[in-house]
């Protein structure tokens, strides 16, 4: 098969990049190692910014979040109720064979089952090499993963590595009811992480995220976290996933015939570890460098990236610096400035930077108490706003 791009990895990031390159008229193949619809450790909750890159996901939305609760242990929690969505619930599974789906609509080749082993340079491309067969294109889109053959096919896969895990919940009818439109997420309880309740159509997506070095107390952290919920978690099927730490130096071309997309060039937010977004939108920045067409596509993608997500992910990490090294103190101070919380839940949903809120409230409000903890630097950011006006999306059964 004659293509102009591999994509390596049928996720949100691959499955964005391929739709978009096959919609200009680009031959792109698609190799997954699994068949579609499959599980997908994840925690299923997408951020309004989403709704920027003009993607139609309605059909796959189980709930819609217009509640927030904020917990520490041994502090009265924040509840912050919005006017509009502040994030959407999804299930992996389905969300993940939409995108796929979309992007063989618009003519990408999708194999299924092909697991890639291996991928290397060649004269005039790249040669990959799949459990099934080699494939070669002048172009390789990597997409599967922090840990994925293409990451450590080129360079050395990432040393700091943070864990999830995630353990989906059958509650009662009452009690599942009562977290319909409602997420919570502990900050305090997972040292350099934090724990959360999100509700899907028909159960409670439960789940901690913390450092590596952790790994084998994050059990513990969850069910000390339920307890303090009041919620039984009983036998219930528990899984887990790498997340990696941001690579600052944000470099997802490794070659000019190799683009790194999502988590596998670390676009990964530093405060929640919500990657998503950054998949998604990397994959169509991916697209749209080699559309474009013409040499340099490795420094406009480059320069692309820099562009998207330089200033954000950093002051993220600033942010993330602030409150996992002192969580009573950040959950205190934003319990006595409600203007902070809003605020807040104005960065998670993209209609405030992380720059910015740190520029406008901890400089502001927080240096104080902050101040003496870690000494925030001077950072330049234009306040950007995303439209995330309310949005026509329905949950399934809504008319």
């Amino acid at each position: 098969m004659n293509v102009d791009v591999i994509v390596a990895g049928g996720g949100p990031g691959g499955a964005a990049a391929a739709a978009q390159l096959a919609q200009a008229g680009v031959a792109v193949l698609v190799l997954d190692k699994a068949h579609f619809p499959r599980q997908k450790a994840c925690g299923g909750c997408l951020s309004p910014k989403v709704l920027s890159l003009g993607l139609d996901f309605g059909g796959v939305v189980e709930d819609v979040i217009e509640e927030a609760v904020f917990a520490a242990p041994g502090e009265a929690a924040i509840r912050y109720r919005s006017h509009t969505p502040l994030a959407y619930m999804v299930r992996r599974e389905r969300f993940d064979q939409f995108l796929l789906s979309r992007a063989e609509e618009m003519g990408a080749h999708v194999r299924y089952g092909h697991r890639v082993l291996q991928a290397r340079e060649i004269s005039g491309g790249v040669e990959v090499v799949s459990d099934r067969g080699t494939f070669r294109a002048p172009v390789l889109i990597g997409g599967d993963g922090a840990l994925g053959a293409t990451v450590r096919s080129f360079r050395r896969p990432p040393s700091r590595i943070a864990l999830a895990m995630d353990a989906r919940l059958v509650a009662a009818d009452g009690a599942h009811a009562a977290w319909r439109g409602k997420v919570l997420i502990d900050f305090g309880g997972v040292p350099f992480g934090y724990a959360w309740i999100f509700p899907t159509a028909c159960d409670l997506s439960t789940g901690v995220l913390g450092a590596k070095k952790k790994v084998r107390r994050l059990p513990g952290y969850l069910d000390r976290f339920l307890d303090r919920q009041g919620v039984q978690r009983g036998s219930t099927k528990v899984t887990g996933w790498p997340i990696p730490y941001p690579a600052w130096s944000l470099r997802p071309a490794i070659s000019p015939r190799v683009l790194l997309v999502g988590d596998a060039a670390g676009f990964v937010d530093p405060l929640t570890g919500e990657g998503i977004y950054y998949a998604l939108r990397s994959g169509l920045i991916a697209a749209q460098a080699i559309a474009e067409g013409g040499s340099g596509v490795a420094d406009r993608y480059q320069q692309l990236i820099w562009d998207a997500f330089q200033q954000d992910l950093r002051g993220a990490a600033i942010l993330a610096a602030l409150i996992h090294r002192a969580p009573e103190v950040s959950f205190r101070a934003l319990r006595r400035h409600p203007r902070a919380i809003e605020a807040f839940a104005a960065v998670l949903v993209g209609r405030l930077s992380y720059a910015a809120f740190l520029r406008k409230v901890v400089r502001g409000v927080f240096a104080a108490g902050w101040h003496s903890l870690v000494q925030v630097g001077r950072w330049r950011d234009e306040d950007r706003v995303v439209g995330t006006q309310r949005s026509g999306l329905r949950t399934e059964g809504e008319h």
